[in-house]
């Protein structure tokens, strides 16, 4: 996944030179993308991405330890408590399992 957006830039940053070359070449002005779609730009958005990507994979860790704390304390509270009702048990498992990736 990282590695595309490596590709991605490198590929956009090639472009960029080659039509300022070749601008060059002909003796024309060289290409100067518009203010917000500079390489600078680009690298700046590329950094905001990747941290709030990281923010969020911090916060699906913190749920997903969460919910694993609340599925550990629901087996011992099965094993203390046996429940003759099975159909509470089904309803409280996929309970927990719809809420696994809320944060």
């Amino acid at each position: 996944m990282y590695a595309n957006r490596f590709v991605e830039k490198g590929n956009l940053e090639i472009l960029l030179f080659s039509i300022q070359s070749q601008m060059r070449a002909n003796n024309q002005k060289p290409y100067m993308p518009n203010e917000g779609r500079m390489i600078s730009d680009i690298n700046r958005a590329w950094e905001e991405l990747e941290r709030a990507e990281h923010e969020r994979e911090l916060a699906l860790r913190d749920e997903l330890v969460r919910c694993v704390e609340i599925y550990l304390c629901f087996i011992l509270f099965d094993e203390s408590y046996p429940l003759q009702n099975h159909d509470f048990l089904q309803i409280c498992t996929s309970l927990l399992c719809s809420f696994i990736f809320i944060v």
